[in-house]
């Protein structure tokens, strides 16, 4: 089916608190009633006279991030990981896409009609029951498995169906030539027999031992690699809400003020019990209506709407969740009361609303406790505010870092020699040494604080008080090393060598088998494959063994080891054609010509119309959110 993709600053310490600030509030209030907190401008996209907001594709990446998880089998997928998988790009390319082909279809005046909308989902197997009719239940549970509305979900499936209008247009006169289709058929079809012989490289052991002059010869042309590296004894001086936190209390005034600015996160709205009998024109709805009642609601619905009990039962509904036609009729009615019919994209629905369950404010008592380590939180973040100022001020006087330290209240850590990766000379890694931690490490001279630098909980001043240089390592701290680079060296030579002797065996006429035999070797024999069906072997060697001759024996190289192969039968595409597999090849190329001529045309519409993407920006959406799911 169509899948859906839709100042307070008077020092740069200033800023970097205020933006912890911003974080913390992110979690409390949301991350969509920040930006309209702070009155921040977050457009991310313009595609044409189209802005598309950062807080938009933070909900495509969530909802896609809530699919990949589902098709996991509900295992976590956090958000770093899906971003590494490229699911962010996807989600920008995927708005930048879907804004292009809007802007093409508007300007074309294609459009699709209520009808087109309403049949598609009337008859979208995926919405009907076994019997084939539709299935409102399984319809919402799409959506709330889609995290849409029903109005949204109209909305895009009626720009999708507008952009199937024009793009199938392309489709239907494209057509791949008969002469490419037959060379693209003959390359993939081509058949071949092949007899292959497993050249690896535990095949061939190193039985003499390596001397001590070998040894040295070795670590002198290994010099580079090694190099112990530098190594670094650090203080650091961490600003963070633990850190500076104290033990003070959250006035009960505030605590109220807060819960009150914020009632509606507390708040479970009011759900209403709902039946419907869904017609497909005014006519039956009439026909529906003569004579119903709240008590004969079930029967009619079942002899007039040919709906089953499951189907006529809507479940309990909120009214966010439901299109505003539905919404204001169903939210007005008291229960028993006859609705309707009322008309919306899929159909006419007649309603009556069964049982309302008024809506639920949790009370204080029940939120005090997070909203008082929320306000902590924030105090905390006040109090790093002005302890970074006061840091920033003595720093730039001068005073060494222990009297800063002792003078606004914090303690030194101090971290034993690490290298710029952040481990010890164990090569076991340092917690809590992030990047920002560790380049101002590297970057600062002996003996001087740094200057405040931002990292992910807080801030820190480093300094280095101790360095050991670069130094090569000792030959008896290596030798290990050295050995076992000899013998790599060794075996590679060795099943060079080898694979000549079975090569030249081959070649002499033997049987693959014997050969097989005489050296303990695997071999297989492959019999009617093509280039597909070689999947073990690299794409170049596959490509070697298609392009030699009926008889030819080939010695070619797989990584470390080799392949001894020969060319028993050659079974042209040609000879037999499949007219089913011809025709399933023409059909590949033609949808990948047309979707190679829809690239160009959206690109085209791109230099026309303007596409600008603040990258930053995204970026910046994407790491708050990570953020918050931490701490969550």
């Amino acid at each position: 089916m169509i899948m859906f993709f839709r100042k307070l600053s008077e020092s740069w310490i200033a800023k970097l608190l205020m933006i912890l600030l911003s974080i913390s509030m992110m979690m409390l209030f949301g991350i969509s009633g920040m930006t309209s907190m702070w009155g921040k401008d977050d457009t991310a996209i313009v595609v044409g006279n189209e802005h598309i907001k950062a807080h938009q594709l933070m909900s495509d990446f969530q909802r896609d991030l809530k699919k990949a998880q589902a098709l996991m089998g509900g295992k976590y997928l956090s958000p770093q990981d899906a971003i590494k998988m490229g699911m962010m790009n996807a989600v920008v390319q995927q708005r930048v896409s879907g804004a292009l082909k809007n802007k093409m279809t508007e300007d074309m005046e294609t459009v699709a009609s209520d009808a087109a909308v309403r049949n598609y989902i009337i008859n979208n197997p995926n919405f009907q029951t076994l019997t084939g009719q539709f299935d409102r239940n399984l319809f919402m549970a799409y959506l709330n498995q889609m995290q849409l509305s029903e109005n949204q979900f109209s909305l895009d499936l009626r720009q999708e169906l507008a952009q199937k209008h024009v793009f199938d247009a392309i489709r239907a006169v494209v057509v791949a030539p008969n002469s490419l289709t037959e060379k693209v058929y003959a390359y993939g079809n081509e058949t071949r027999d092949l007899d292959v012989l497993l050249v690896h490289t535990g095949t061939v052991p190193v039985s003499k031992e390596a001397t001590e002059e070998e040894l040295q010869d070795y670590y002198a042309a290994m010099e580079d690699q090694l190099y112990a590296p530098e190594y670094r004894q650090l203080s650091l001086m961490k600003i963070t809400p633990e850190t500076v936190s104290a033990n003070f209390e959250i006035d009960e005034k505030v605590i109220q003020d807060a819960y009150n600015e914020n009632l509606s996160n507390y708040t479970k709205p009011e759900r209403r019990k709902v039946d419907q009998i869904l017609t497909k024109d005014a006519a039956s709805a009439a026909f529906v209506l003569e004579g119903l009642t709240a008590d004969n609601f079930l029967q009619v619905a079942e002899d007039k709407g040919k709906q089953t009990p499951e189907e006529t039962d809507l479940g309990w509904l909120e009214k966010a969740s439901v299109l505003p036609e539905i919404g204001d009729a169903v939210f007005s009615a008291k229960v028993g009361e006859i609705l309707g019919p009322v008309e919306t994209t899929v159909g006419y629905h007649i309603l009556v609303v069964r049982e309302i369950e008024d809506a639920v404010v949790t009370p204080l008592s029940e939120v005090k406790d997070a909203i008082v380590a929320q306000l902590k939180a924030e105090k905390a973040y006040d109090i790093m505010y002005e302890k970074s100022r006061e840091i920033d001020d003595k720093l730039g006087a001068g005073e060494p870092l222990n009297k800063v330290a002792s003078d606004v209240g914090l303690t030194i850590e101090k971290v034993d020699f690490v290298d710029g990766s952040g481990k010890d000379k164990a090569g076991k890694e340092i917690a809590g040494l992030t990047p920002e931690i560790l380049e101002s490490a590297f970057l600062s001279p002996e003996g001087e604080p740094s200057p405040l630098v931002n990292y992910e909980n807080g801030s820190v001043v480093v300094q280095v008080d101790a360095v050991e240089p670069i130094t090569l390592k000792p030959f008896e701290q290596v030798k290990d090393i050295l050995v076992a680079e000899w013998k790599k060296d060794q075996q590679k030579k060795g099943i060079e060598d080898f694979a000549q002797k079975v090569y030249q065996a081959a070649r002499q006429g033997d049987e693959f088998k014997t050969v097989a035999l005489f050296y303990h070797l695997d071999e297989k024999n492959l019999k009617d494959v093509n280039r597909g069906a070689v999947s073990d072997l690299p794409r170049e060697v596959v490509e070697k063994l298609f392009s030699a001759q009926k008889g030819d024996i080939l010695l070619l190289p797989v990584g470390e080891d080799y392949v001894v192969a020969k060319v028993d039968k050659i079974v042209s595409a040609d000879s037999e054609i499949d007219p089913a597999l011809l025709v399933a090849v023409q059909t590949s190329l033609n949808q990948q010509m047309a979707d190679g001529m829809i690239e160009e045309l959206l690109t085209s519409y791109a230099n026309k119309v303007g596409v600008k993407i603040d990258m930053p920006l995204i970026e910046e959406t994407f790491q708050v959110y990570m953020k918050q799911d931490n701490v969550d």
